[in-house]
């Protein structure tokens, strides 16, 4: 009984999400159902990738220490239009407007993003705030796929 319990604690999200171990964001992701992909950034930074509902997203390290330790978190998605098909910045605008804690834009390429920070603050933040975060990406990004029509 005592070494099931201790296994079956060891399988368990951390209580903390520490963007100096993104394992810590992967435990989280995977046990709310989520794929995940450790990747990395252009520059070498630390980056996972997941998706909701097969829309990708990613979380992204940032302010690290050659490639490592980093110290805030970034939730962001993109979406590849055709040319011609993308949404005009006025579009994004009205959404920005409209909605508090994700920004929108159009890259080089004119392809929408959202992308919202995580707020962290010297070191791990609890899970329940990585969690609220999370959410309020997820749904705000739901939202912002109905305005652009992906």
């Amino acid at each position: 009984m005592i070494i099931s319990l201790a296994a079956s604690l060891a399988l368990q999200a951390p209580a903390m999400v520490d963007p100096a171990d993104p394992s810590t964001v992967i435990s989280v992701l995977q046990e709310r159902g989520y794929r995940t992909e450790m990747s990395e950034d252009g520059a070498g930074d630390p980056m996972v990738l997941s998706s909701d509902s097969g829309i990708n997203f990613a979380v992204i390290f940032y302010g690290c220490e050659a490639n490592a330790n980093c110290k805030t978190l970034q939730l962001a998605a993109t979406y590849g239009f055709e040319k011609g098909k993308r949404p005009g910045a006025n579009v994004l605008h009205e959404f920005d407007r409209a909605h508090r804690y994700t920004r929108t834009y159009l890259d080089e390429d004119g392809d929408p993003w959202i992308e919202m920070d995580v707020q962290v603050k010297d070191g791990p933040i609890e899970r329940a705030e990585f969690d609220e975060a999370l959410d309020i990406f997820l749904s705000n990004n739901g939202r912002f796929l109905e305005l652009i029509d992906f």
